[in-house]
């Protein structure tokens, strides 16, 4: 489990890196570490497991998957499509687990479902 939830979280830098490089590349570096600051700060004031604000189940959701779907295209958008492929493969076969394991529903998750 504790394996599921490091690949999770290096998820989230990947997603974080693949915004970083599409900025990077649309504008420059200042877009690119707009784009980080911006995802990053909203991820943890949003969707941590120490959340400041947490958000309701279905608003989270779509938040969660609205950062997943960006990052999968920004890639896209970089012609990585074979690395958006494989970031989108691993991140379904992480969520499958996590959510076998109940770790969606447990409180404090960055998963959780309610």
């Amino acid at each position: 489990m504790l394996a599921a939830l490091a690949l999770r979280f290096a998820l989230e830098l990947g997603a974080l890196a693949a915004m970083g490089w599409w900025g990077w590349r649309m504008g420059g570096p200042l877009l690119a570490v707009a784009l980080v600051v911006a995802v990053a700060a909203a991820w943890g004031a949003l969707l941590s497991p120490r959340a400041a604000w947490p958000l309701p189940w279905p608003v989270r959701a779509l938040l969660e998957a609205a950062v997943w779907v960006a990052a999968v295209g920004a890639l896209v958008g970089l012609g990585a499509a074979g690395l958006a492929a494989a970031f989108s493969g691993v991140l379904a076969v992480d969520l499958v687990v996590l959510v076998g394991a109940g770790e969606w529903q447990r409180p404090g998750s960055s998963l959780v479902l309610r």
